[in-house]
């Protein structure tokens, strides 16, 4: 069954066409198991916790061998995300669930709600 990213599928729908094309026949998965490390990256850049304890929703609602699946390719997507020298898309996404976490940070600071991804 296909959850919708935590926060509701306008903001990741927003944030993943917002990627920009990628040259050559390998496309990035834009899948909810990004969805979720995405929701992850914005909790740990939001409140400075360690993306290891955020929540994890759309996981949660997956098979075991599902969940047990994404927890081992979790620590590559998040060397992708973090690395200085990322491929492009994975820095273009590391910029937009940052830029969507200044704004996030904003919206709490300002007393509005905003969805996390």
């Amino acid at each position: 069954m296909r959850r919708q990213p935590v926060g509701g599928g306008e903001t990741w729908h927003e944030i993943v066409t917002s990627v920009p094309p990628v040259p050559g026949p390998v496309r990035p998965v834009l899948d909810d198991r990004l969805s979720q490390e995405a929701s992850a990256v914005v909790w740990s850049y939001v409140t400075g916790g360690e993306p290891l304890y955020a929540p994890r929703n759309i996981e949660a609602s997956q098979p075991s061998a599902t969940r047990q699946a994404w927890r081992q390719r979790r620590a590559n997507t998040w060397f992708h995300l973090s690395r200085p020298d990322a491929l492009n898309h994975y820095a273009a996404l590391r910029e937009l669930f940052l830029q969507h976490g200044d704004a996030l940070i904003e919206k709490i600071e300002s007393g509005t709600s905003m969805s996390i991804c």
